[in-house]
């Protein structure tokens, strides 16, 4: 008996609690949650496994808030909410919802602010598995953002995963990455300042203070020895490439290079990557990276080592860089010897003539 009315029972206390107003009441727990603990996401849902819950959520203006919620500039309130979004969108009829209402383009928007971004681009990674969000997705300028994200080294961040794994996700998803090579909307080079302008709005007001100095460093402290550093070349590509070979040379953050260094040792995996590297100057810009300690040489070298195993064009580019080698082979200081050292050993398999034979 008890088995018999049990399901009864339990779709009794539902329909109840959703005429009493339980989805307005979880919804709101938002706005008392500055710790994103309120368990919302996963409310919402356990309670989408019934259809009358998804009928009432997609009828009412409960997607409409969940939105609103996203876009708000309280990380803990725009994350959870975005998180809610997500999980809901695995169901056809909400997700008409979410993309109808708004819902992708601010999760496309929050790419823009540093707090938001990680959490944002790992929700559009999971909606790209859906034709009809990843459509939406398509048609926006997604991948001006996600050149902004490279250049401003979010992806060194991390939120339940590192940024960098989330980099890794998004070079995976071909649409992604071709999109990051050949960009349709395209970013210009600042021939003032040096930086890169990707015509997007970033809607954060709460920069972290290590951006705001880097970037008020990087705008007002010019290289004496490179004065042509900050003048835009036809040579440098408005793509992640592009991105890349900028921070690679970039002789005022230190920090830049290193993450340009992580970043390429996973862009390195893709063919189409690196047929786009071709011709760009970005190889002799790595290279002249070794003759900075402050950059991994062994994450260097596994670069040029990818490099040099897949692509005889940029091997020959590795060559041509002979005078940055024999000046390091030929210095004075230990460590540059036992760097350029590392590294040619690791691409000697390679067979083509390297700097060495010359020292």
């Amino acid at each position: 008996m008890l088995e018999t009315n049990a399901p009864s029972i339990i779709e009794r206390l539902r329909t109840e609690a959703m005429q009493c107003g339980v989805l307005v009441t979880l919804i709101d727990l938002f706005k008392f949650d500055n710790q994103g603990l309120s368990g919302v996401p996963r409310g919402l849902m356990e309670l989408t496994d019934f259809e009358d819950v998804r009928n009432e959520l997609a009828q009412g203006s409960h997607i409409e808030t969940l939105v609103a919620f996203s876009r708000s500039s309280v990380v803990e309130w725009s994350k959870e909410a975005t998180e809610a979004l997500t999980k809901l969108s695995q169901h056809g009829t909400l997700r008409n919802q979410i993309i109808d209402r708004g819902g992708v383009d601010s999760m496309v928007d929050n790419l823009a602010k540093p707090d938001h971004a990680l959490f944002a681009v790992n929700a559009l990674l999971t909606l790209m598995k859906y034709n009809d969000a990843k459509e939406r997705i398509l048609n926006t300028k997604v991948e001006l953002y996600l050149l902004q994200m490279v250049e401003k080294r979010i992806f060194d961040g991390t939120i339940h995963q590192e940024g960098i794994d989330i980099l890794a996700q998004i070079f995976k998803n071909g649409d992604f990455r071709s999109m990051m090579l050949y960009p349709r909307h395209l970013p210009s080079l600042d021939s003032d300042s040096g930086s890169w302008n990707f015509h997007v709005t970033d809607g954060s007001k709460r920069l972290s203070m290590k951006y705001v100095l880097e970037k008020v460093i990087h705008r007002s402290v010019k290289s004496p020895t490179n004065d042509n550093q900050n003048v835009p070349d036809s040579g440098c590509p408005r793509n992640v490439v592009g991105i890349l070979r900028k921070m690679l040379e970039n002789t005022q953050l230190d920090a830049a290079r290193c993450s340009a260094v992580i970043y390429l040792r996973i862009i390195v995996d893709y063919e189409d990557a690196l047929s786009c590297m071709c011709g760009t100057g970005i190889v002799e810009a790595l290279v002249r990276c070794l003759t900075k300690e402050v950059v991994d040489t062994q994450a260097v070298s596994n670069v040029l080592q990818r490099i040099a195993a897949s692509h005889e064009t940029l091997l020959a580019e590795i060559a041509q860089a002979d005078e940055i080698l024999v000046d390091m082979l030929s210095s004075h200081f230990p460590a540059e010897v036992w760097r350029m050292t590392t590294v040619l050993k690791s691409l000697s398999a390679y067979g083509k003539s390297l700097p060495a034979s010359e020292i």
